[in-house]
Protein backbone atom coordinates (compact mmCIF):
# COMPACT_ATOMS: atom_id res chain seq x y z
CA UNK A 1 0.00 0.00 0.00
CA UNK A 2 1.51 3.32 -1.11
CA UNK A 3 1.37 6.04 1.53
CA UNK A 4 0.85 9.63 0.45
CA UNK A 5 1.28 12.71 2.66
CA UNK A 6 -0.54 15.79 1.36
CA UNK A 7 0.48 19.17 2.78
CA UNK A 8 -1.07 22.63 2.50
CA UNK A 9 -1.57 25.54 4.86
CA UNK A 10 -5.39 25.25 4.66
CA UNK A 11 -8.12 23.17 3.05
CA UNK A 12 -11.02 25.58 2.63
CA UNK A 13 -14.17 25.27 0.55
CA UNK A 14 -14.70 27.90 -2.20
CA UNK A 15 -10.97 28.60 -2.31
CA UNK A 16 -9.19 27.47 -5.49
CA UNK A 17 -6.19 25.94 -3.72
CA UNK A 18 -8.36 24.50 -0.96
CA UNK A 19 -10.66 22.86 -3.51
CA UNK A 20 -7.61 21.42 -5.32
CA UNK A 21 -6.32 19.97 -2.04
CA UNK A 22 -9.73 18.47 -1.30
CA UNK A 23 -10.07 16.83 -4.71
CA UNK A 24 -6.49 15.56 -4.54
CA UNK A 25 -7.42 13.75 -1.33
CA UNK A 26 -10.60 12.38 -2.94
CA UNK A 27 -8.70 11.15 -6.00
CA UNK A 28 -6.18 9.29 -3.86
CA UNK A 29 -8.88 7.84 -1.60
CA UNK A 30 -10.93 6.57 -4.55
CA UNK A 31 -7.95 4.75 -6.03
CA UNK A 32 -8.02 2.10 -3.32
CA UNK A 33 -4.32 1.20 -3.32
CA UNK A 34 -3.20 4.32 -1.48
CA UNK A 35 -3.31 5.48 2.10
CA UNK A 36 -3.13 9.22 2.66
CA UNK A 37 -3.00 11.88 5.32
CA UNK A 38 -3.54 15.62 4.93
CA UNK A 39 -1.33 17.81 7.11
CA UNK A 40 -2.61 21.36 7.47
CA UNK A 41 -3.12 24.28 9.83
CA UNK A 42 -6.85 24.31 9.10
CA UNK A 43 -9.49 22.27 7.28
CA UNK A 44 -13.26 22.57 6.89
CA UNK A 45 -13.49 19.28 4.94
CA UNK A 46 -14.89 16.58 7.28
CA UNK A 47 -14.53 13.85 4.63
CA UNK A 48 -10.72 14.13 4.48
CA UNK A 49 -8.23 12.25 6.68
CA UNK A 50 -6.70 15.28 8.36
CA UNK A 51 -3.94 15.88 10.86
CA UNK A 52 -4.02 19.48 12.07
CA UNK A 53 -0.50 20.69 12.91
CA UNK A 54 1.18 23.77 14.30
CA UNK A 55 4.32 23.58 12.18
CA UNK A 56 6.60 21.55 9.93
CA UNK A 57 8.35 19.87 12.87
CA UNK A 58 5.12 18.10 13.86
CA UNK A 59 4.83 16.65 10.36
CA UNK A 60 8.47 15.52 10.25
CA UNK A 61 8.04 13.59 13.51
CA UNK A 62 4.65 12.05 12.71
CA UNK A 63 4.60 8.25 12.37
CA UNK A 64 2.56 8.20 9.13
CA UNK A 65 4.80 10.78 7.50
CA UNK A 66 7.96 8.86 8.37
CA UNK A 67 6.55 5.86 6.47
CA UNK A 68 5.37 7.98 3.52
CA UNK A 69 6.26 7.07 -0.07
CA UNK A 70 4.95 10.26 -1.71
CA UNK A 71 4.96 13.79 -0.28
CA UNK A 72 2.62 16.09 -2.23
CA UNK A 73 2.76 19.76 -1.22
CA UNK A 74 0.42 22.44 -2.59
CA UNK A 75 2.09 25.84 -2.78
CA UNK A 76 0.82 29.26 -3.83
CA UNK A 77 1.57 31.48 -0.84
CA UNK A 78 4.12 31.66 1.95
CA UNK A 79 3.85 28.80 4.43
CA UNK A 80 6.36 27.39 6.92
CA UNK A 81 5.03 23.93 6.04
CA UNK A 82 6.99 24.09 2.77
CA UNK A 83 10.11 23.46 4.87
CA UNK A 84 9.06 19.81 4.94
CA UNK A 85 10.83 19.59 1.56
CA UNK A 86 14.11 19.78 3.48
CA UNK A 87 13.26 16.84 5.76
CA UNK A 88 11.93 13.31 5.60
CA UNK A 89 13.69 10.18 4.40
CA UNK A 90 15.85 9.91 1.28
CA UNK A 91 13.43 7.43 -0.31
CA UNK A 92 10.44 9.79 -0.23
CA UNK A 93 9.31 11.15 -3.59
CA UNK A 94 8.71 14.88 -3.15
CA UNK A 95 6.12 16.54 -5.43
CA UNK A 96 4.97 20.18 -5.34
CA UNK A 97 1.81 21.41 -7.06
CA UNK A 98 2.45 25.06 -7.90
CA UNK A 99 -0.55 27.40 -7.91
CA UNK A 100 1.33 30.67 -8.59
CA UNK A 101 2.07 33.71 -6.42
CA UNK A 102 0.19 36.96 -7.03
CA UNK A 103 2.65 39.83 -7.71
CA UNK A 104 2.85 42.42 -4.95
CA UNK A 105 1.57 45.24 -7.21
CA UNK A 106 -1.83 43.53 -7.24
CA UNK A 107 -2.25 43.04 -3.49
CA UNK A 108 -2.71 45.31 -0.50
CA UNK A 109 0.59 46.87 0.70
CA UNK A 110 -0.01 45.33 4.13
CA UNK A 111 0.95 41.88 2.78
CA UNK A 112 3.83 42.91 0.50
CA UNK A 113 6.24 41.29 2.97
CA UNK A 114 4.39 37.97 2.64
CA UNK A 115 4.53 38.12 -1.15
CA UNK A 116 8.29 38.74 -0.91
CA UNK A 117 8.61 35.79 1.49
CA UNK A 118 6.59 33.63 -0.91
CA UNK A 119 8.95 34.46 -3.79
CA UNK A 120 11.94 33.69 -1.58
CA UNK A 121 10.42 30.28 -0.78
CA UNK A 122 10.40 29.37 -4.46
CA UNK A 123 14.06 28.38 -4.13
CA UNK A 124 12.94 25.46 -1.94
CA UNK A 125 11.14 23.96 -4.93
CA UNK A 126 14.49 22.87 -6.33
CA UNK A 127 14.45 20.30 -3.49
CA UNK A 128 11.41 18.60 -5.05
CA UNK A 129 11.64 15.62 -7.39
CA UNK A 130 8.71 16.88 -9.48
CA UNK A 131 6.56 19.97 -9.83
CA UNK A 132 3.01 19.91 -11.18
CA UNK A 133 2.14 23.37 -12.48
CA UNK A 134 -1.57 24.21 -12.78
CA UNK A 135 -1.00 25.91 -16.13
CA UNK A 136 1.59 26.76 -18.80
CA UNK A 137 1.73 30.24 -17.25
CA UNK A 138 2.68 28.78 -13.86
CA UNK A 139 5.32 26.55 -15.47
CA UNK A 140 6.85 29.56 -17.20
CA UNK A 141 6.77 31.52 -13.93
CA UNK A 142 8.89 28.81 -12.31
CA UNK A 143 11.35 28.75 -15.19
CA UNK A 144 11.69 32.54 -15.07
CA UNK A 145 12.38 32.23 -11.34
CA UNK A 146 15.24 29.85 -12.11
CA UNK A 147 13.58 26.66 -10.87
CA UNK A 148 15.05 24.01 -13.18
CA UNK A 149 16.23 21.04 -11.13
CA UNK A 150 12.89 19.18 -10.66
CA UNK A 151 10.88 17.75 -13.51
CA UNK A 152 8.14 20.34 -14.26
CA UNK A 153 4.92 19.28 -15.97
CA UNK A 154 1.57 20.99 -16.57
CA UNK A 155 -1.40 19.43 -14.78
CA UNK A 156 -4.60 21.54 -15.12
CA UNK A 157 -7.17 22.06 -12.39
CA UNK A 158 -10.83 21.12 -12.73
CA UNK A 159 -14.39 22.40 -12.83
CA UNK A 160 -16.75 21.21 -10.12
CA UNK A 161 -19.54 18.98 -11.40
CA UNK A 162 -22.23 21.29 -9.92
CA UNK A 163 -21.92 23.51 -13.01
CA UNK A 164 -24.55 22.27 -15.44
CA UNK A 165 -23.44 21.88 -19.06
CA UNK A 166 -24.91 24.48 -21.39
CA UNK A 167 -24.58 25.75 -24.93
CA UNK A 168 -24.22 29.32 -26.07
CA UNK A 169 -26.87 28.70 -28.74
CA UNK A 170 -29.46 27.98 -26.02
CA UNK A 171 -29.01 31.46 -24.54
CA UNK A 172 -29.63 33.63 -27.61
CA UNK A 173 -32.68 35.79 -28.19
CA UNK A 174 -33.35 36.58 -24.51
CA UNK A 175 -34.67 40.02 -23.63
CA UNK A 176 -32.64 40.55 -20.46
CA UNK A 177 -28.93 39.73 -20.70
CA UNK A 178 -27.27 38.53 -17.50
CA UNK A 179 -23.59 39.25 -16.92
CA UNK A 180 -21.71 37.29 -14.27
CA UNK A 181 -18.49 37.87 -12.35
CA UNK A 182 -17.19 35.08 -10.10
CA UNK A 183 -14.08 35.43 -7.98
CA UNK A 184 -12.53 37.14 -5.02
CA UNK A 185 -12.95 40.87 -4.51
CA UNK A 186 -9.38 42.10 -4.53
CA UNK A 187 -7.40 44.62 -6.58
CA UNK A 188 -5.85 42.03 -8.91
CA UNK A 189 -9.28 40.83 -10.13
CA UNK A 190 -10.15 44.18 -11.73
CA UNK A 191 -13.79 44.21 -10.63
CA UNK A 192 -13.72 48.02 -10.58
CA UNK A 193 -12.78 47.88 -14.28
CA UNK A 194 -15.95 45.87 -14.92
CA UNK A 195 -18.08 48.49 -13.16
CA UNK A 196 -16.37 51.25 -15.12
CA UNK A 197 -16.91 49.34 -18.39
CA UNK A 198 -20.63 48.92 -17.66
CA UNK A 199 -20.91 52.63 -16.82
CA UNK A 200 -19.37 53.52 -20.20
CA UNK A 201 -21.86 51.44 -22.18
CA UNK A 202 -24.16 53.70 -24.22
CA UNK A 203 -27.17 51.48 -23.50
CA UNK A 204 -27.50 49.73 -20.15
CA UNK A 205 -31.17 48.86 -20.46
CA UNK A 206 -32.23 45.28 -19.79
CA UNK A 207 -28.90 44.02 -18.51
CA UNK A 208 -28.19 42.59 -15.07
CA UNK A 209 -24.76 42.13 -13.52
CA UNK A 210 -24.13 39.80 -10.59
CA UNK A 211 -20.92 39.97 -8.58
CA UNK A 212 -20.35 36.64 -6.83
CA UNK A 213 -17.42 35.60 -4.67
CA UNK A 214 -16.19 34.44 -1.29
CA UNK A 215 -15.99 37.54 0.87
CA UNK A 216 -13.98 35.65 3.49
CA UNK A 217 -11.01 35.57 1.10
CA UNK A 218 -11.55 39.11 -0.19
CA UNK A 219 -10.37 42.60 0.74
CA UNK A 220 -13.03 44.31 2.88
CA UNK A 221 -11.74 47.75 1.89
CA UNK A 222 -11.94 46.85 -1.79
CA UNK A 223 -15.52 45.61 -1.37
CA UNK A 224 -16.47 48.91 0.27
CA UNK A 225 -14.83 50.86 -2.56
CA UNK A 226 -16.61 48.68 -5.11
CA UNK A 227 -20.00 49.37 -3.56
CA UNK A 228 -19.21 53.09 -3.46
CA UNK A 229 -18.44 53.04 -7.19
CA UNK A 230 -21.69 51.23 -7.96
CA UNK A 231 -23.57 53.95 -6.06
CA UNK A 232 -21.49 56.75 -7.60
CA UNK A 233 -22.29 55.54 -11.12
CA UNK A 234 -25.94 54.94 -10.15
CA UNK A 235 -25.76 51.31 -11.23
CA UNK A 236 -27.77 49.88 -8.34
CA UNK A 237 -30.61 48.91 -10.70
CA UNK A 238 -28.38 46.84 -12.98
CA UNK A 239 -25.63 45.64 -10.64
CA UNK A 240 -26.13 43.29 -7.68
CA UNK A 241 -23.37 42.54 -5.20
CA UNK A 242 -24.18 38.93 -4.27
CA UNK A 243 -21.01 38.02 -2.39
CA UNK A 244 -21.16 34.51 -0.96
CA UNK A 245 -23.34 32.00 -2.82
CA UNK A 246 -24.15 28.36 -2.19
CA UNK A 247 -23.11 25.76 -4.75
CA UNK A 248 -26.74 25.45 -5.83
CA UNK A 249 -27.19 29.21 -6.24
CA UNK A 250 -23.89 29.49 -8.11
CA UNK A 251 -24.97 26.72 -10.50
CA UNK A 252 -28.21 28.62 -11.14
CA UNK A 253 -26.30 31.84 -11.81
CA UNK A 254 -24.25 30.05 -14.45
CA UNK A 255 -27.37 28.46 -15.93
CA UNK A 256 -29.22 31.76 -16.54
CA UNK A 257 -26.25 34.00 -17.40
CA UNK A 258 -25.03 34.88 -20.87
CA UNK A 259 -21.65 36.52 -20.33
CA UNK A 260 -18.83 35.93 -17.89
CA UNK A 261 -16.60 39.00 -17.51
CA UNK A 262 -13.35 38.75 -15.54
CA UNK A 263 -11.03 41.73 -16.14
CA UNK A 264 -8.30 40.23 -13.96
CA UNK A 265 -4.72 41.50 -14.05
CA UNK A 266 -3.18 38.24 -12.85
CA UNK A 267 -4.34 34.62 -12.95
CA UNK A 268 -2.38 31.45 -12.32
CA UNK A 269 -5.32 29.43 -13.67
CA UNK A 270 -8.83 31.06 -13.42
CA UNK A 271 -11.36 28.31 -12.74
CA UNK A 272 -14.46 30.56 -13.24
CA UNK A 273 -13.63 31.08 -16.93
CA UNK A 274 -13.45 27.32 -17.44
CA UNK A 275 -16.76 27.01 -15.57
CA UNK A 276 -18.26 29.66 -17.84
CA UNK A 277 -17.35 27.68 -20.96
CA UNK A 278 -18.93 24.54 -19.56
CA UNK A 279 -22.06 26.46 -18.57
CA UNK A 280 -22.52 27.94 -22.05
CA UNK A 281 -21.51 31.51 -21.18
CA UNK A 282 -19.37 33.59 -23.51
CA UNK A 283 -16.22 34.67 -21.61
CA UNK A 284 -14.69 38.15 -21.81
CA UNK A 285 -11.46 38.85 -19.95
CA UNK A 286 -8.16 40.66 -19.92
CA UNK A 287 -5.33 38.83 -21.68
CA UNK A 288 -3.28 38.43 -18.50
CA UNK A 289 -1.58 35.52 -16.76
CA UNK A 290 -3.03 32.16 -17.72
CA UNK A 291 -6.28 33.60 -19.12
CA UNK A 292 -5.26 33.29 -22.81
CA UNK A 293 -4.64 29.58 -22.24
CA UNK A 294 -8.17 29.21 -20.85
CA UNK A 295 -10.21 31.14 -23.43
CA UNK A 296 -8.00 31.79 -26.48
CA UNK A 297 -10.13 30.94 -29.53
CA UNK A 298 -13.31 30.56 -27.47
CA UNK A 299 -13.66 33.96 -25.80
CA UNK A 300 -12.83 37.65 -26.11
CA UNK A 301 -9.47 38.89 -24.84
CA UNK A 302 -8.75 42.56 -24.24
CA UNK A 303 -5.50 44.27 -23.20
CA UNK A 304 -5.22 44.55 -19.39
CA UNK A 305 -6.44 47.95 -18.28
CA UNK A 306 -8.16 48.85 -21.57
CA UNK A 307 -11.56 49.63 -20.07
CA UNK A 308 -12.81 51.25 -23.29
CA UNK A 309 -12.16 48.06 -25.28
CA UNK A 310 -13.71 45.98 -22.51
CA UNK A 311 -16.84 48.14 -22.55
CA UNK A 312 -17.22 47.91 -26.34
CA UNK A 313 -16.84 44.13 -26.30
CA UNK A 314 -19.43 43.70 -23.55
CA UNK A 315 -21.88 45.96 -25.45
CA UNK A 316 -21.27 44.05 -28.69
CA UNK A 317 -21.90 40.67 -27.07
CA UNK A 318 -25.01 41.94 -25.25
CA UNK A 319 -26.43 42.94 -28.64
CA UNK A 320 -25.35 39.60 -30.13
CA UNK A 321 -27.23 37.60 -27.49
CA UNK A 322 -30.38 39.69 -27.91
CA UNK A 323 -30.72 38.89 -31.61
CA UNK A 324 -32.66 35.74 -32.42
CA UNK A 325 -30.69 33.58 -34.82
CA UNK A 326 -30.57 30.28 -36.65
CA UNK A 327 -27.93 27.96 -35.21
CA UNK A 328 -26.97 26.61 -38.63
CA UNK A 329 -26.34 29.99 -40.24
CA UNK A 330 -25.21 32.15 -37.34
CA UNK A 331 -21.67 33.00 -36.32
CA UNK A 332 -19.86 34.50 -33.37
CA UNK A 333 -16.81 36.74 -33.64
CA UNK A 334 -13.94 35.73 -31.37
CA UNK A 335 -11.28 38.45 -31.42
CA UNK A 336 -12.00 39.23 -35.05
CA UNK A 337 -12.36 35.62 -36.19
CA UNK A 338 -15.78 34.63 -37.54
CA UNK A 339 -16.83 31.16 -36.32
CA UNK A 340 -20.10 29.36 -36.93
CA UNK A 341 -21.97 28.49 -33.74
CA UNK A 342 -21.56 24.80 -34.50
CA UNK A 343 -17.79 25.10 -34.90
CA UNK A 344 -17.58 27.32 -31.85
CA UNK A 345 -19.36 24.72 -29.72
CA UNK A 346 -17.02 22.00 -31.00
CA UNK A 347 -14.07 24.15 -29.96
CA UNK A 348 -15.54 24.68 -26.52
CA UNK A 349 -16.26 20.96 -26.03
CA UNK A 350 -12.69 20.05 -26.92
CA UNK A 351 -11.31 22.86 -24.80
CA UNK A 352 -13.16 22.08 -21.57
CA UNK A 353 -12.61 18.32 -21.61
CA UNK A 354 -9.24 18.82 -19.94
CA UNK A 355 -11.00 20.47 -16.97
CA UNK A 356 -13.32 17.53 -16.31
CA UNK A 357 -13.13 16.41 -12.66
CA UNK A 358 -12.67 12.75 -13.64
CA UNK A 359 -9.71 13.73 -15.80
CA UNK A 360 -8.24 15.65 -12.86
CA UNK A 361 -8.52 12.52 -10.71
CA UNK A 362 -6.94 10.47 -13.48
CA UNK A 363 -4.01 12.89 -13.75
CA UNK A 364 -3.42 12.61 -9.99
CA UNK A 365 -3.37 8.83 -10.23
CA UNK A 366 -1.13 8.81 -13.32
CA UNK A 367 1.19 11.37 -11.77
CA UNK A 368 1.67 9.35 -8.59
CA UNK A 369 2.25 6.14 -10.54
CA UNK A 370 4.79 7.86 -12.77
CA UNK A 371 6.59 9.34 -9.77
CA UNK A 372 6.74 5.99 -7.98
CA UNK A 373 8.04 4.20 -11.08
CA UNK A 374 10.65 6.88 -11.68
CA UNK A 375 11.79 6.63 -8.07
CA UNK A 376 12.03 2.82 -8.28
CA UNK A 377 14.09 3.05 -11.47
CA UNK A 378 16.36 5.65 -9.86
CA UNK A 379 16.97 3.49 -6.79
CA UNK A 380 17.57 0.41 -8.97
CA UNK A 381 20.44 2.15 -10.75
CA UNK A 382 22.14 3.40 -7.57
Amino acid sequence: MIKVSIINAACRARDAIGEAVHETCRAIEHHGNYEYQLYTFYSDAPDVNTCVVNGASEILSDHFFLETDIVLIHFGFYTPLLNVLLGGTKDMVRIVRYHNITPKEFVDPSIHHLIAASREQLTLLDEADEIWADSPFNRDDLLHAGITKPRISVSPLFVKSAIRAGRISDKTGDDIINILYVGRFVKSKGVIDLIEAIYRMPNRSKIQIRLVGATAYSDAGYIQYLKQKIAEYELQDVCTFVGEASDADLANFYADSHLMVIPSYHEGFCVPLAEALIGGLFPIAYASGNIPNIIAGVGALEPPGDIAALSKTIARMVDWFREKRSISTSAVYVNGEKITLQDYQLRVNTHVNQYDLKNFHRRIDDGIKTAVNRACNKHATL
